[in-house]
């Protein structure tokens, strides 16, 4: 072998190198991407029928007057409302709460379908991470979700505006949990 086929061996070896390092980025940096897009398609079709669903009970339960204080003075309704809600339970939907924010700036329950009493008016401590979202459905009025994933299950909360007239009076919570998918 002479030198010039030398170089151009080495040439060549080299070009196949920086291919081979530009097609790993490439690879690296789109895998999260479609991870992502994937995980939100399983999402949306695990989830999707039955938060739409429990959504529709809520929505076509709304009453007539201020949905707080029906809510807060109407055992009646509360208790309607409540087994309506609870019918949705299940290994996969674990809980569904409405809870709203009082004049102090601090959430309450106004149903928490797991709670063998009244639970209306009780305190809700929402975790850090849930402030802003809460506070982010209230002003937009637009559903958002939180993924959380810890090693054995997959875990999303919906939190979903109940919209009286123009305004945003409750927020719907709905946990589900799932085996790893």
């Amino acid at each position: 072998m002479n030198l010039s086929s030398r170089k151009r061996n080495f040439i060549y070896l080299f070009l196949i190198l920086i291919f081979s390092f530009l097609i790993f980025i490439y690879m690296y940096s789109l895998i999260p991407v479609l991870e992502e897009r994937l995980e939100r398609k399983i999402i949306d079709i695990s989830t999707k029928d039955l938060i739409d669903a429990v959504y529709r009970v809520v929505e076509r339960n709304l009453p007539e007057r201020d949905l707080i204080i029906t809510v807060l003075y109407n055992p009646d309704y509360r208790k309607k409302l409540k087994d309506n809600l609870k019918i949705f339970l299940s290994e996969r939907l674990k809980y569904i709460f409405l809870i709203y924010k009082d004049p102090s700036g601090k959430y309450r329950y106004l149903i928490d379908t797991t709670a063998k009493d009244n639970s209306a008016n009780l305190l809700f401590m929402p975790l850090k991470e849930e402030i802003t979202i809460l506070d982010k459905v209230l002003k937009t009025k637009k559903v958002h979700y939180k993924i959380h994933k810890e090693v054995s299950t997959i875990g999303i909360t919906y939190y979903l505006p109940v919209v009286q007239g123009r305004e945003a009076k409750a927020i719907l919570v709905a946990d589900f949990s799932f085996e790893v998918l």
